[in-house]
């Protein structure tokens, strides 16, 4: 009888060892992955910061002049995330990334913009 109950302890014993030994490999594997992928996707810092009322840049990383229409617009917009958007060019895939978001945002901006200009325009709503 003592033999088996020596036996289950240094069973048991040896299964806990190796679940938290298990459990550190996994932790330290885990913490090694995330860094890399942190080190990886980190690149906030290399977007140029443009001031969101800064419309004069929005319309500049569009190639566009102040006086353009909201089709002028789109019509740039359509045209340069079709030449960066990350999947359909040759280019580094870093670099066609970082200059579609900018491009992206310069259309969300000037559309916020644009949508704002016509709301001043149309007056109040009549119900």
């Amino acid at each position: 009888m003592a033999g088996i109950l020596l036996l289950v302890v240094i069973v048991y014993f040896a299964v806990v060892y190796w679940y938290i030994t298990l459990t550190i490999i996994g932790v330290i594997v885990f913490l090694w992955w995330f860094s890399k992928r942190r080190k990886r996707h980190n690149s906030d810092d290399q977007y140029e910061y443009v001031e969101p009322d800064d419309y004069e840049k929005w319309f500049e990383i569009l190639h566009l002049n102040q006086t353009a229409t909201w089709n002028d617009v789109k019509e740039q917009y359509r045209k340069f995330a079709h030449m960066y958007h990350p999947d359909k060019t040759r280019i580094g895939t870093k670099q066609s990334e970082e200059k579609f978001i900018l491009v992206t945002m310069a259309k969300d901006m000037l559309e916020e913009k644009f949508r704002l200009k016509n709301k001043k325009n149309s007056g109040p709503e009549v119900m």
